[in-house]
Formats: structure tokens, C-alpha cells, sequence
């Protein structure tokens, strides 16, 4: 048994689709969903096509960028490095010149890219920012020295949105700019991409925000990466995909191998990144070995990383197929303490409630932050099935948030615990932990 949508159909250096195939599959997909897909890729060649299904669906259809917006700021922070304004060595302190820098004497701005910072994110629930547009530094530093360290700066990584935050920060401190202008300068205007800003909440260097694109745009962004793509940056936008500065997330993933500074090395050279947003969905991947790049956005749905693995296998070619964990054995999971993995974790906007059911299961109620405590009425509850690893797979399997649950202990004093899930998401427990009579 495996969770749908885990296991992407082989594919070879021969096998490539072309905008037929994508249409069939594309066909394929809306017979089971009724969300609306865009795909765009660019190959080899230098050609360009796409396709799109359902309603309103176009290459110019916007959607929410949310997490994408991660390589985005780390790709500014590139382009400063190639005007020669930082380097990824750069210690954090010396930028941020605020009270409290000096709890920051050892956060490089690479730390900010891998999630190797080791920031506890538990007081920043939003940015800050001021009057005048720019993040308030001082606000944003408070939070960041006033809480304890996870773990040491490079030993672990730890998703989330502090790193992004503080990277733009100092970008704003370089150009003296505020970052949704640094987007549209330095981005956007040079790549002819064309953002929607819906709402108040602001462009958000982690989540987005306000910020909405298309896949033409995501296709524009991420191709740009590729060494035969004219950038105007020359190499220095390999630097953040070295291979020192990669780090592994803590415990065992069947799909992400390493977090790079603002990308996900998902093997054989293929890089990328995935987004849920509130609403909708989007993951792009490219390979620099085989000049290849694809985009692939879904309005009103959570499903852009199986449309991207249906229309194209694993999203490029020659990107193998995940390991899924082999699920235990009645037998083995009864001599097993479930109540090590009761608690409640979180996530960017994600709380997560774990408790052990009166048959034994795990189960899991997920709430979006923003509407929890809403009469406490979960946004989906799923029983875990226990595997291989600490690996759960939820019953009956659900793609858009829970596709694979990963329980790990990165520290030795044991004193955080993390919960992963959905596309290598990190999720720190609060609160005391509650024991069981159960196992």
C-alpha cells in the first residue's frame, strides 16, 4: 500500500513528452479533478509549449506563489553576490546593525538559505514590517535573539520562514529598498514577468504573501537557472546549488535528498520547489544537465506536484522514482511506544494534533493556523499508518497536505522534536508530551 500520487511513472532519457502527451494526461487528470491545471516546459532545444485544462485555465492564470517564493529571494540574494554587495560567507551581524546583533555572530547568509539556522520560530507567527513598506529589522531581530537556538548554526536543517525573512532584511539593507521592489527591479522587469498583488498582507520573502504568478512567469523565473539560458548573472547563480553548502533534513524523505540555498535537490540533477498556498498549488523543477525546466500551476486545488509527476513522470526526465518506506506489520507496530509520537506540532500556517486512538492508531488532526481555534473543528483528520523509519502514511491516503509523515528526534538531549510532512515540512511540538496506556 502507498500513498497516491508518491510513486511518479518511470521515465528514461528517451521518454519525452511532447504538448500532445501533456494534453492526453492533462485529459486524463481532469477526469478525477476538477481543479484547472497550466503546464509550461521548455526543453533542450530551446522549445517552448504549453497546455492547460478546466476553467480559466491559460498560461497567464495566476495563482498563489507561497513557498516559491523562497528561490525567489535566494536568487536576489544571488544577484547581489554578482554585483559584488555580499558574499554567502557573510556573517548576518554584519548587515543587521541593530540591538541583539551579537546573538547573531555566527548566522552566515547561507545559514538563512539551507535552513541550517537553528532559529525557533515560535515568536514570529508574521513579519513585521513598518509604515513605509521595508521589514522592521528591529522588530524581526527582538523575536530572533529572544528565543533559544534549536541547534547549532549548520548541524540540522529546519524548514521555515525566519532564514527568508532575515535574508530579505538585509537585501533592504543593501539596497536601501523595499524587497517587493527589489522583485519587480531586479526579477520581474529584466525577465518580462508580469506579478499580480492581491490583497493587504504584503509580498512576503517565504510565502509570497500578496504576491500571485503564472506558470509562463515560474517557467521565466526557474529556466533562467539553466547554464544555457542567457541571465545576465554568468555562473554565479550555480552558487546556490553547492554541494558544500547543501543540507540533508533531518531524518529520511522519500523525495527531497537535500535543501540547497533556495532550492530542493530532488537527485540526478534535478532541482526545483513545490507550494500549497491557502488556495492553490504550484511546483516548477529544472536540470541543469539536461536543459530542461517546467512550471505547472492548479487554481483552487493542492495537486500541481501530481499533476507535475503525471504529465511528466517525476517533473523532468531521468529523475528517479521515490523510495516509499515499507509499511509495519501489525505485530511490529503493537511492540511500539505510540505515545512518543503524541503532541502538537506546527508549520508555516499548519498546527498539527497527534493522539493515539482507542484501537492503538495514530491519528492526525491538521488545522490552518489562521482557523484554529475555530470550534476546534479540524481542517482534515486522517489515521496513520505506521512504516518503516518513523514514516506514517495516512488512511485513507491524502495528497494535499498529509502524502507522508516523518517523525524524527534531530537533537541528542531530545528536547525538540519535529514532525515532517508534506513536501519536507518541519514542525516543531509545543506544549508537554501526553502518555498513553496504549503499547
Amino acid at each position: 500500500m502507498s500513498p497516491s500520487g508518491l510513486a511518479p511513472r518511470p521515465t528514461s532519457a528517451t521518454d519525452r513528452m511532447g504538448p500532445d502527451e501533456v494534453r492526453a494526461k492533462l485529459d486524463e487528470l481532469s477526469r478525477e479533478q476538477r481543479e484547472s491545471v497550466s503546464v509550461c516546459y521548455y526543453g533542450r532545444d530551446e522549445s517552448i509549449f504549453v497546455s492547460s485544462k478546466g476553467s480559466g485555465a491559460s498560461p497567464e492564470m495566476r495563482v498563489e506563489v507561497a513557498c516559491i517564493a523562497k528561490p525567489l529571494t535566494a536568487t536576489l540574494v544571488a544577484g547581489a553576490m554578482g554585483e559584488k554587495r555580499l558574499s554567502l560567507s557573510d556573517g548576518v551581524g554584519e548587515y543587521l546593525r541593530r540591538p541583539g546583533k551579537h546573538r547573531l555572530h555566527d548566522l552566515k547568509i547561507y545559514h538563512l538559505l539551507n535552513h541550517s539556522h537553528g532559529i525557533d520560530e515560535d515568536d514570529l507567527r508574521s513579519l513585521p514590517r513598518n509604515a513605509h513598506g521595508f521589514i522592521d529589522t528591529h522588530e524581526l531581530l527582538s523575536r530572533t535573539v529572544a528565543s533559544e537556538r534549536l541547534f547549532p548554526c549548520g548541524s540540522l536543517a529546519s524548514y521555515g520562514s525566519a532564514g527568508y525573512w532575515l535574508a530579505a532584511a538585509v537585501l533592504e539593507t543593501i539596497y536601501d529598498v523595499p524587497f517587493r521592489t527589489l522583485l519587480c527591479s531586479k526579477l520581474f522587469e529584466p525577465l518580462d514577468v508580469q506579478p499580480t498583488f492581491v490583497g493587504t498582507c504584503g509580498t512576503c520573502p517565504s510565502m509570497g504573501g500578496d504576491l500571485q504568478l503564472s506558470a509562463a512567469d515560474l517557467l521565466k523565473l526557474t529556466k533562467v537557472h539553466l547554464p544555457s539560458v542567457e541571465s545576465g548573472w554568468g555562473d554565479v547563480l550555480m552558487e546556490l546549488r553547492r554541494d558544500d553548502l547543501a543540507v540533508a533534513p533531518a531524518g529520511w524523505h522519500p523525495t527531497i535528498r537535500r535543501f540547497c540555498l533556495g532550492w530542493d535537490d530532488f537527485g540526478s540533477g534535478v532541482f526545483g520547489h513545490n507550494s500549497n498556498g491557502v488556495h492553490d498549488s504550484a511546483a516548477v523543477r529544472f536540470s541543469p544537465d539536461t536543459g530542461e525546466a517546467i512550471a505547472v500551476t492548479v487554481k483552487n486545488g493542492k495537486t500541481a506536484v501530481n499533476a507535475l509527476r503525471l504529465v511528466h513522470g517525476s517533473g523532468l526526465q531521468g529523475s528517479p522514482p521515490p523510495r516509499l518506506p515499507r509499511l509495519l506489520s501489525s505485530a511490529e507496530w503493537s511492540r511500539a511506544d505510540a505515545s512518543r509520537y503524541v503532541g502538537t506540532y506546527e508549520a508555516a500556517f499548519l498546527k498539527i494534533d497527534v493522539d493515539v486512538t482507542d484501537s492503538g492508531s495514530l491519528r492526525a488532526h491538521v488545522y490552518r493556523k489562521d482557523e484554529r481555534p475555530r470550534k476546534g473543528k479540524p481542517w482534515i483528520g486522517r489515521v496513520l499508518i505506521p512504516a518503516e523509519g518513523d514514516n506514517f502514511v495516512p488512511n485513507p491516503p491524502d495528497t494535499e497536505v498529509l502524502s507522508l509523515v516523518h517523525f524524527s528526534h534531530p537533537t541528542s538531549r531530545g528536547r525538540y522534536r519535529y514532525l515532517q510532512a508534506r513536501n519536507c515540512v518541519y514542525m516543531r511540538r509545543e506544549g508537554r508530551r501526553t502518555r498513553s496506556s496504549k503499547h
